[in-house]
C-alpha cells in the first residue's frame, strides 16, 4: 500500500465521512451566492428602529467575503464570478492600505456592478480619502447603489470641491444616503446646492444630520426613511410631512428651528408605514411636532429635549400648564407601542452632570426596553413623573418584570425633595423582579421607605453594576441593611448577582449572614460563574479583594 493510500486508510477508519461530503459542499452555487451576500450586509442601525441602538460591531462584509473565499475551490469559483458580490465589499474601514492597488482590485473584480460604499475615514487616511472622492465619487457615482460614510476630523475641507459636485448630480441607481460630517464642507451648506440636482428616483433612504435641505426637492416624498437637521418652523415641517406616506423611521433634529406657535388649521399627519420616530430638541418644539403626528400602532419613539425654551431665566420651574403637552403627547405614543410591544426592562438614569444651562429629558420606547434619562427639573416635577406614570397602562406596568436604576452625581436628598417623588413613581411599578444598581441606590431605597412601603415587593434578583473596591465599609453599609429590610419583611432576595462587577471585588463576607442568599461572581481570569450560598459555614469563600484561584491578580 502507498504511502497516500495509507493515509486515506487511516482516514477513512478516523472519519465517518471526509469533509467534501459536508451539507454545506452540496448547496446549489446559486444558494451559496445568495449565503455570500448575505455575509456582505449588516443592519443599518439609524434606519432599523428595531435594533436602533445595535451598532456595526465586527461586521465586516469585504472581510468576510475573503473568509468564505479561501474556504475551498467550490466557494472561492463562486466568488470570483460574482462582480455583484464585490461591488458589495466596497468596505472603506478595511481599505485603509498604504497605496491603492488593493483598493483598485476589488474595485476591478466588481466590474460594471452597482457599488455598496460605506465606512470611515479620518485625517490620516490621505490616500484612502482621494480613492473615495476622486475615484468613487468621481468616477463612478453613478454606479453607487448605497452610500454611508462617516469623515471625521477636517478631512472633508480639503475635497469639498469633489464632494459637492458629486452629491449635486443626478442618480438613477443611488437607493440609500447616509453621510456625516465632523466639519462640513462650504459647498454643501449653501443653499445653491441641489442634492442629486432632484433627480433620484431610486432614493428610499436620506440621512445627513449635518445639513439643512431645501423640503420642497422632490424625491423627499417618495423616501422610506430620514434624518435631517430642519431650520425650517414645526408648522412647515409639518406641511411637508402630510406628503411622506411612505415614512417607516423618522429621525428629526430641531435644536435649530425657530419656534413659531402652531395656528388652528395646522394638519394632523397621518403616517401610516412609521415604525419609529427620533425627535431631538428644544421640549416646547419637540412636543409641538409630535403632538400633530398621529403614530401608527406599534410606533416606536425617542425624544430626547431640553428644557425650558428659550426662557431667560433658566432656574424657572416648570409648571403643569408647561408639562402639559407631554401628558397628550406620551400616552398616544406609549399606547401605541405597548399595545403591538412587550416591553419587560424599564431603564432610569438620574444626573445632575453636564448639563449645566438645560435640564434634560430623554424617554424612549424601543425593543423591549422603556429608557427614562431625567436631569435636574423633572425629577422634582409631579406633573413630570405623572406623565411618565401615566404613559404606562396598569397591565403594561404589570409586564415590566426589570429596572436598572442609574444616579449621576444626583443627590436624592437635596432641597428639590425629589426622593419622595421618586419613590411613588417607583411604587407604581409592583411587578420588578429584578433590580439593576449601584450600592448607592440601595441606600435611598432604603432610606425613603422609612419602614413603611418596600418596593418592589416581587424583587427576588439583585443585579449590582459596581462594588466600592477602595472603602469596602460602603458594601456592608448599603447592601447588607437593604437584603436584612427584605429579609425582614418576608421578601427576601434571592440572587445577589456580582457578574458584571469589576475584579477585585472586595471582601463581601458580611453575607454570610443572609441565610440561603445566593451570590454569583467571575473571577478575573475566567468567564465561568462561581456561586455561594450564604450560611453554608465558609465565609471566607466570599473574601474576593485579592487572590484568583485560576491564577490572575
Amino acid at each position: 500500500m502507498s504511502r497516500n493510500s495509507q493515509a486515506q486508510h487511516r482516514t477513512d477508519q478516523t472519519s465517518p465521512y471526509s469533509p467534501s461530503d459536508a451539507p454545506i459542499y452540496k448547496l446549489n452555487p446559486d444558494v451559496l451566492l445568495q449565503i455570500f451576500f448575505l455575509n456582505t450586509d449588516y443592519r443599518e442601525d439609524l434606519f432599523d428602529a428595531e435594533h436602533w441602538t445595535v451598532d456595526r460591531g465586527d461586521h465586516h462584509g469585504l472581510n468576510n467575503t475573503l473568509y468564505s473565499f479561501q474556504v475551498c475551490r467550490l466557494w472561492r469559483g463562486v466568488i470570483l464570478l460574482s462582480r455583484s458580490l464585490w461591488g458589495r465589499c466596497i468596505d472603506l474601514n478595511d481599505l485603509r492600505q498604504v497605496d491603492d492597488k488593493w483598493r483598485n482590485e476589488i474595485l476591478l473584480r466588481s466590474g460594471e456592478s452597482p457599488l455598496s460604499v460605506t465606512g470611515r475615514v479620518n485625517d490620516k487616511d490621505t490616500g484612502l480619502w482621494r480613492f473615495f472622492t476622486s475615484t468613487l465619487l468621481n468616477d463612478h457615482w453613478t454606479r453607487i447603489r448605497r452610500l454611508s460614510i462617516n469623515v471625521k476630523g477636517t478631512m472633508a475641507l480639503l475635497g469639498d470641491n469633489e464632494i459637492g459636485r458629486a452629491f449635486s448630480r443626478p442618480s438613477q441607481r443611488l437607493e440609500y444616503f447616509r453621510a456625516s460630517f465632523d466639519f462640513v464642507p462650504l459647498v454643501l451648506s449653501t443653499p445653491e446646492l441641489s442634492f442629486f440636482s432632484d433627480n433620484a428616483p431610486s432614493l428610499s433612504a436620506f440621512s445627513f444630520k449635518s445639513i439643512s435641505i431645501r423640503l420642497q426637492v422632490p424625491w423627499l416624498s417618495q423616501l422610506q426613511h430620514l434624518g435631517l437637521s430642519s431650520t425650517v418652523t414645526v408648522p412647515e415641517l409639518l406641511e411637508r410631512l402630510k406628503d411622506m406616506l411612505l415614512m417607516e423611521t423618522l429621525d428629526l433634529d430641531l435644536t435649530a428651528s425657530p419656534f413659531v406657535p402652531i395656528t388652528s388649521d395646522a394638519p394632523n399627519i397621518t403616517l401610516p408605514r412609521l415604525r419609529y420616530i427620533r425627535v431631538a430638541g428644544a421640549f416646547d418644539m419637540c412636543t409641538l411636532l409630535l403632538e400633530h403626528i398621529s403614530p401608527s400602532p406599534g410606533c416606536a419613539l425617542t425624544m430626547d429635549s431640553e428644557l425650558p425654551h428659550l426662557m431667560p431665566n433658566h432656574n424657572t420651574t416648570f409648571t403643569e400648564v408647561d408639562y402639559r403637552p407631554l401628558h397628550r403627547v406620551l400616552p398616544r405614543y406609549s399606547q401605541s407601542y405597548l399595545d403591538r410591544h412587550i416591553a419587560t426592562s424599564l431603564s432610569l438614569f438620574i444626573t445632575d452632570a453636564s448639563f449645566p444651562k438645560h435640564a434634560r429629558f430623554e424617554i424612549g420606547f424601543i425593543s423591549d426596553t422603556v429608557k427614562i434619562v431625567m436631569g435636574r427639573r423633572e425629577r422634582s416635577s409631579p406633573d413630570f413623573l405623572s406623565a411618565i406614570t401615566d404613559s404606562f397602562s396598569s397591565s403594561h406596568r404589570a409586564k415590566i418584570t426589570t429596572i436598572d436604576i442609574v444616579f449621576r452625581q444626583y443627590d436624592p436628598y437635596t432641597k428639590d425633595n425629589s426622593g419622595p417623588l421618586l419613590f411613588r413613581f417607583f411604587l407604581s411599578f409592583g411587578a420588578i423582579t429584578t433590580l439593576k444598581c449601584h450600592p448607592r441606590v440601595l441606600q435611598f431605597l432604603l432610606d425613603i421607605s422609612n419602614g413603611v412601603d418596600v418596593v418592589f415587593p416581587l424583587l427576588r434578583t439583585l443585579k449590582m453594576k459596581e462594588l466600592y473596591i477602595l472603602d469596602e465599609s460602603h458594601n456592608r453599609s448599603f447592601i447588607a441593611p437593604f437584603i436584612a429590610q427584605r429579609q425582614a419583611a418576608g421578601m427576601p432576595i434571592e440572587d445577589l448577582d456580582l457578574t458584571k462587577c469589576e475584579w477585585p471585588l472586595g471582601d463581601v463576607g458580611f453575607l454570610e449572614e443572609a441565610t440561603g442568599l445566593k451570590v454569583l461572581w467571575r473571577y478575573r481570569s475566567s468567564d465561568e460563574v462561581t456561586q455561594y450560598i450564604c450560611g453554608s459555614g465558609k465565609p471566607e469563600t466570599l473574601s474576593l479583594g485579592s487572590a484568583d484561584p485560576h491564577g490572575s491578580l
